[in-house]
């Protein structure tokens, strides 16, 4: 399944980001910032987790 998680970057919605990519999804994840943590997790994930840089301010 593919899946989109908004605010991906730390907290919650990365942790959100780990559960579906543990149960074999594929992730886009948006958000403001390309965090470290959300790196660490795309390495570890490769193929499977996709971010994409968005403000909507």
């Amino acid at each position: 399944m593919n899946v989109l998680v908004t605010g991906c970057s730390r907290g919650v919605g990365l942790e959100i980001c780990r559960v579906l990519l543990e149960q074999g999804n594929t992730v886009y994840g948006v958000a403001r910032s390309y965090t470290d943590e959300f790196k660490a997790l795309e390495a570890e994930y490769a193929g499977k987790l996709f971010f994409k840089s968005i403000d909507l301010s």
